[in-house]
């Protein structure tokens, strides 16, 4: 059977799209995620001026704080500090725990709060970073929020300073 050049083409685009639809099942799906309340309900603020050093592939707690919020409410956490990550290629993650459970956007060590810039940073490369995350809760009480840090690549450091921690309970 002959086909002609058109129908060719379309064939091509046709078994092109299924090998994508195919191939794309096990690929990760970026999914975004909507929070809205009506009201700042509570805040909670820690600081910290004091320069400290961290060199850890596992994350490890820097700070804890604790947060009243009713069943269904938003926690809003903001990490700011200034920053200073090198010694070795890769970078510096972080993430914040809510209740002992990362809060949204989930990403793991995959989060690069700073970076070594393939190693040209150096202990003096101080700069500003932020983050902010979010989770709903699931009761009403005390709520923990958790800062944590860790380092992925060989022989990185993390220098934080004149930092804050700052969590918000947000009515639903």
């Amino acid at each position: 059977m002959r086909f002609s050049r058109k129908s060719r083409a379309v064939l091509t685009i046709v078994a092109l799209a299924g090998a994508l639809v195919i191939t794309g099942a096990g690929t990760a799906v970026a999914v975004a995620t909507l929070k809205s309340g009506t009201s700042v309900t509570r805040t909670v603020i820690s600081t910290e001026n004091a320069a400290t050093q961290h060199q850890n592939a596992a994350f490890v707690s820097i700070r804890t704080i604790r947060i009243y919020a009713p069943r269904g409410s938003h926690v809003l956490a903001r990490f700011t500090a200034e920053s200073a990550c090198y010694g070795g290629s890769g970078w510096c993650s972080a993430r914040i725990l809510v209740d002992g459970v990362e809060a949204d956007p989930v990403t793991g060590t995959d989060f690069a709060f700073d970076s070594t810039n393939s190693n040209q940073e150096t202990n003096a490369s101080w700069e500003s970073h932020s983050m902010e995350r979010a989770r709903t809760v699931t009761f009403t009480g005390n709520h923990t929020i958790t800062l944590q840090l860790a380092q992925v690549g060989a022989g990185v450091r993390h220098r934080i300073d004149d930092w804050a921690l700052s969590g918000w309970a947000i009515a639903a």
